[in-house]
Protein backbone atom coordinates (compact mmCIF):
# COMPACT_ATOMS: atom_id res chain seq x y z
CA UNK A 1 0.00 0.00 0.00
CA UNK A 2 1.46 3.05 -1.37
CA UNK A 3 -1.28 5.52 -1.40
CA UNK A 4 -0.84 8.04 1.24
CA UNK A 5 -4.44 8.56 1.96
CA UNK A 6 -5.16 4.93 2.02
CA UNK A 7 -2.74 4.09 4.48
CA UNK A 8 -4.33 6.91 6.75
CA UNK A 9 -7.44 5.42 5.99
CA UNK A 10 -6.70 1.93 7.46
CA UNK A 11 -4.93 3.07 10.46
CA UNK A 12 -7.93 5.15 11.04
CA UNK A 13 -10.26 1.70 10.60
CA UNK A 14 -7.60 -0.24 12.46
CA UNK A 15 -7.72 2.23 15.48
CA UNK A 16 -11.52 2.33 15.24
CA UNK A 17 -11.83 -2.03 15.08
CA UNK A 18 -9.35 -2.17 18.31
CA UNK A 19 -10.69 -0.08 20.15
CA UNK A 20 -14.36 -1.18 19.98
CA UNK A 21 -13.82 -4.20 22.07
CA UNK A 22 -12.49 -1.92 24.79
CA UNK A 23 -14.70 1.14 24.13
CA UNK A 24 -18.58 -1.40 23.76
CA UNK A 25 -18.06 -2.72 27.37
CA UNK A 26 -17.58 0.64 28.55
CA UNK A 27 -20.58 2.23 27.02
CA UNK A 28 -23.01 -0.60 27.84
CA UNK A 29 -21.68 -0.56 31.97
CA UNK A 30 -22.25 3.65 31.57
CA UNK A 31 -25.90 3.39 29.96
CA UNK A 32 -24.67 5.89 27.00
CA UNK A 33 -27.10 6.97 24.49
CA UNK A 34 -26.04 9.71 21.68
CA UNK A 35 -28.58 12.16 23.27
CA UNK A 36 -26.91 11.78 27.03
CA UNK A 37 -23.87 14.07 27.53
CA UNK A 38 -20.84 12.07 29.00
CA UNK A 39 -19.82 12.54 32.69
CA UNK A 40 -16.19 13.59 32.79
CA UNK A 41 -15.29 10.03 34.28
CA UNK A 42 -17.03 8.47 31.49
CA UNK A 43 -15.29 10.74 29.33
CA UNK A 44 -12.07 10.23 31.03
CA UNK A 45 -12.77 6.13 30.73
CA UNK A 46 -13.26 6.20 26.83
CA UNK A 47 -10.78 8.44 25.90
CA UNK A 48 -7.62 6.28 28.24
CA UNK A 49 -9.05 3.28 26.58
CA UNK A 50 -8.64 4.57 22.86
CA UNK A 51 -5.25 6.27 23.49
CA UNK A 52 -3.82 2.96 24.92
CA UNK A 53 -4.91 1.11 21.43
CA UNK A 54 -3.34 4.27 19.12
CA UNK A 55 0.18 3.45 20.22
CA UNK A 56 -0.31 -0.24 19.79
CA UNK A 57 -1.41 0.45 15.95
CA UNK A 58 1.17 2.68 15.18
CA UNK A 59 4.01 0.75 15.82
CA UNK A 60 1.91 -2.25 14.14
CA UNK A 61 2.08 0.20 10.93
CA UNK A 62 5.39 1.16 11.56
CA UNK A 63 6.30 -2.22 11.41
CA UNK A 64 4.51 -2.76 8.34
CA UNK A 65 5.93 -0.06 6.30
CA UNK A 66 9.43 -0.49 8.29
CA UNK A 67 9.94 2.65 8.95
CA UNK A 68 11.36 3.56 13.25
CA UNK A 69 9.53 5.97 15.62
CA UNK A 70 12.33 8.61 14.85
CA UNK A 71 10.35 8.60 11.34
CA UNK A 72 7.34 9.79 12.70
CA UNK A 73 9.37 12.21 14.82
CA UNK A 74 9.64 10.46 18.23
CA UNK A 75 13.73 10.83 19.77
CA UNK A 76 14.47 9.66 22.84
CA UNK A 77 17.43 11.99 23.92
CA UNK A 78 17.99 15.18 26.07
CA UNK A 79 17.52 17.78 23.08
CA UNK A 80 13.54 16.09 23.32
CA UNK A 81 13.37 16.65 26.95
CA UNK A 82 14.30 20.01 26.37
CA UNK A 83 11.66 20.89 23.61
CA UNK A 84 8.89 19.48 26.14
CA UNK A 85 9.91 21.56 28.81
CA UNK A 86 10.07 24.19 26.24
CA UNK A 87 6.53 23.57 25.02
CA UNK A 88 5.02 23.65 28.20
CA UNK A 89 6.48 26.76 28.93
CA UNK A 90 5.76 28.53 26.13
CA UNK A 91 1.83 26.63 26.17
CA UNK A 92 1.20 28.34 29.95
CA UNK A 93 2.87 31.60 29.27
CA UNK A 94 -0.19 32.03 26.42
CA UNK A 95 -2.49 31.09 28.26
CA UNK A 96 -1.89 33.59 30.91
CA UNK A 97 -1.61 36.08 28.42
CA UNK A 98 -4.40 35.13 26.97
CA UNK A 99 -6.47 35.03 30.17
CA UNK A 100 -4.83 37.77 31.80
CA UNK A 101 -5.77 40.29 28.74
CA UNK A 102 -9.65 39.44 29.25
CA UNK A 103 -9.70 39.90 32.53
CA UNK A 104 -8.03 43.31 32.17
CA UNK A 105 -10.98 44.44 29.72
CA UNK A 106 -13.15 43.15 32.08
CA UNK A 107 -14.73 40.30 30.19
CA UNK A 108 -13.36 37.51 32.52
CA UNK A 109 -13.52 37.44 36.56
CA UNK A 110 -10.69 35.73 38.18
CA UNK A 111 -11.80 33.80 41.29
CA UNK A 112 -8.81 32.81 43.50
CA UNK A 113 -9.27 29.29 45.44
CA UNK A 114 -6.48 27.22 47.07
CA UNK A 115 -5.14 24.35 44.54
CA UNK A 116 -4.13 21.04 46.02
CA UNK A 117 -1.24 19.25 44.63
CA UNK A 118 -2.99 16.59 43.18
CA UNK A 119 -5.20 19.46 41.43
CA UNK A 120 -2.14 20.69 39.54
CA UNK A 121 -0.16 17.76 38.78
CA UNK A 122 -3.28 15.32 37.63
CA UNK A 123 -3.63 17.37 35.12
CA UNK A 124 -0.43 17.74 34.01
CA UNK A 125 0.05 13.83 33.96
CA UNK A 126 -3.13 13.75 31.55
CA UNK A 127 -2.13 16.66 29.26
CA UNK A 128 1.53 14.74 29.10
CA UNK A 129 -0.33 11.35 28.01
CA UNK A 130 -2.94 12.71 25.52
CA UNK A 131 -0.69 15.56 23.73
CA UNK A 132 2.34 12.52 23.66
CA UNK A 133 -0.82 10.20 21.87
CA UNK A 134 -2.40 12.90 19.73
CA UNK A 135 1.07 14.55 18.83
CA UNK A 136 2.78 11.00 17.72
CA UNK A 137 -0.44 9.97 15.62
CA UNK A 138 -1.27 13.64 14.13
CA UNK A 139 1.74 15.44 13.25
CA UNK A 140 4.35 12.65 13.55
CA UNK A 141 2.22 9.60 11.95
CA UNK A 142 -0.13 11.48 9.33
CA UNK A 143 1.88 13.98 8.80
CA UNK A 144 4.88 12.13 7.57
CA UNK A 145 2.41 9.65 5.44
CA UNK A 146 0.70 12.66 3.92
CA UNK A 147 4.01 14.24 3.32
CA UNK A 148 4.58 13.20 -0.61
CA UNK A 149 1.40 15.06 -1.33
CA UNK A 150 3.08 18.48 -0.01
CA UNK A 151 4.03 20.12 3.08
CA UNK A 152 0.70 22.43 3.08
CA UNK A 153 -1.95 19.40 1.90
CA UNK A 154 -0.38 17.28 4.93
CA UNK A 155 -0.97 20.00 7.17
CA UNK A 156 -4.37 20.78 6.14
CA UNK A 157 -5.22 17.14 5.73
CA UNK A 158 -3.92 15.98 8.99
CA UNK A 159 -5.48 19.22 11.05
CA UNK A 160 -9.48 18.75 9.43
CA UNK A 161 -8.85 14.98 11.03
CA UNK A 162 -7.36 15.98 14.15
CA UNK A 163 -10.56 19.03 14.65
CA UNK A 164 -13.24 16.33 13.57
CA UNK A 165 -12.19 13.84 15.81
CA UNK A 166 -12.60 15.68 19.13
CA UNK A 167 -16.37 15.46 17.63
CA UNK A 168 -16.44 11.93 18.99
CA UNK A 169 -16.72 12.99 22.85
CA UNK A 170 -19.98 15.23 22.11
CA UNK A 171 -22.36 13.68 20.29
CA UNK A 172 -24.64 14.77 22.31
CA UNK A 173 -23.97 18.51 21.13
CA UNK A 174 -22.60 19.06 17.75
CA UNK A 175 -23.83 22.22 17.26
CA UNK A 176 -21.72 23.53 20.16
CA UNK A 177 -18.87 20.72 19.33
CA UNK A 178 -19.00 22.17 15.49
CA UNK A 179 -18.20 26.27 17.29
CA UNK A 180 -14.63 24.40 17.67
CA UNK A 181 -13.62 22.99 15.07
CA UNK A 182 -12.26 26.25 13.45
CA UNK A 183 -10.32 26.71 15.95
CA UNK A 184 -9.22 23.26 16.25
CA UNK A 185 -8.02 22.72 12.61
CA UNK A 186 -6.21 26.13 13.14
CA UNK A 187 -4.58 24.46 16.40
CA UNK A 188 -3.49 21.42 14.35
CA UNK A 189 -1.81 24.02 11.84
CA UNK A 190 0.23 25.46 14.62
CA UNK A 191 1.42 22.21 15.86
CA UNK A 192 2.75 21.56 12.43
CA UNK A 193 4.01 24.60 12.70
CA UNK A 194 6.28 23.83 15.86
CA UNK A 195 7.12 20.31 14.42
CA UNK A 196 8.76 22.04 10.95
CA UNK A 197 10.32 24.39 12.95
CA UNK A 198 11.84 21.60 15.20
CA UNK A 199 13.04 19.58 11.83
CA UNK A 200 10.06 17.03 12.62
CA UNK A 201 10.36 16.44 15.64
CA UNK A 202 7.17 16.29 17.85
CA UNK A 203 8.58 17.39 21.11
CA UNK A 204 7.81 20.90 21.05
CA UNK A 205 4.54 20.58 19.68
CA UNK A 206 4.01 17.89 22.34
CA UNK A 207 5.08 20.50 25.27
CA UNK A 208 2.75 23.20 23.84
CA UNK A 209 -0.22 20.78 23.70
CA UNK A 210 0.15 19.41 26.94
CA UNK A 211 0.95 23.10 28.48
CA UNK A 212 -2.76 24.18 26.97
CA UNK A 213 -4.54 21.21 28.00
CA UNK A 214 -2.79 21.21 31.34
CA UNK A 215 -3.60 24.90 31.96
CA UNK A 216 -7.32 24.81 30.44
CA UNK A 217 -7.70 21.44 32.39
CA UNK A 218 -6.73 23.11 35.82
CA UNK A 219 -8.69 26.22 34.94
CA UNK A 220 -11.67 24.51 34.20
CA UNK A 221 -11.97 21.79 36.66
CA UNK A 222 -11.50 24.45 39.69
CA UNK A 223 -13.73 26.96 38.20
CA UNK A 224 -10.85 29.76 38.52
CA UNK A 225 -12.10 31.80 35.52
CA UNK A 226 -15.90 32.96 34.73
CA UNK A 227 -17.10 35.10 32.29
CA UNK A 228 -18.91 38.47 33.34
CA UNK A 229 -21.13 38.61 30.48
CA UNK A 230 -19.68 42.21 29.56
CA UNK A 231 -18.36 40.56 25.80
CA UNK A 232 -19.71 38.44 23.10
CA UNK A 233 -19.18 34.59 23.43
CA UNK A 234 -18.14 35.21 20.03
CA UNK A 235 -15.22 37.43 21.35
CA UNK A 236 -14.60 34.41 24.77
CA UNK A 237 -15.32 31.87 23.37
CA UNK A 238 -19.08 29.62 22.96
CA UNK A 239 -20.00 27.95 26.29
CA UNK A 240 -16.81 28.77 27.84
CA UNK A 241 -14.48 27.26 25.50
CA UNK A 242 -11.69 29.55 24.50
CA UNK A 243 -10.90 27.75 21.04
CA UNK A 244 -14.70 28.60 20.06
CA UNK A 245 -13.76 32.63 20.19
CA UNK A 246 -12.43 35.20 18.18
CA UNK A 247 -9.62 35.58 21.34
CA UNK A 248 -8.78 31.77 21.19
CA UNK A 249 -8.29 32.31 17.06
CA UNK A 250 -6.01 35.27 17.68
CA UNK A 251 -3.77 33.87 20.18
CA UNK A 252 -3.31 31.00 17.63
CA UNK A 253 -1.92 32.64 15.39
CA UNK A 254 0.20 34.77 17.99
CA UNK A 255 1.67 31.77 19.51
CA UNK A 256 2.33 31.03 15.40
CA UNK A 257 4.08 34.23 15.26
CA UNK A 258 5.85 33.82 18.29
CA UNK A 259 7.48 30.57 16.85
CA UNK A 260 8.62 32.03 13.90
CA UNK A 261 9.72 34.60 15.74
CA UNK A 262 11.80 32.39 18.59
CA UNK A 263 12.97 30.17 15.39
CA UNK A 264 14.74 33.56 13.11
CA UNK A 265 17.83 33.88 13.81
CA UNK A 266 18.88 37.64 15.20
Amino acid sequence: MSNPALIVSAFLLCCTVAWLPLAVPLLVKIGWRPSRPLAMGDKLKLIFSLYLVIPLVLWGFSLQLNQSLSTYGLRLDGEGGLQILAGLGLGLAGLAVLFAVQIGLGWLKWQPTHLTWQAILVPLLIGLFVAAVEEWMFRGFMVTTLLPLGLWAAAVASSLIFAASHLIWQLDDLSAAASELPGLWLMGMVLVLACTLSDGSIHLAWGLHAGWVWGITVVDSNALITNTGKASEWLTGLRGKPLAGVMGLLFLAATAAMLIALDTPA
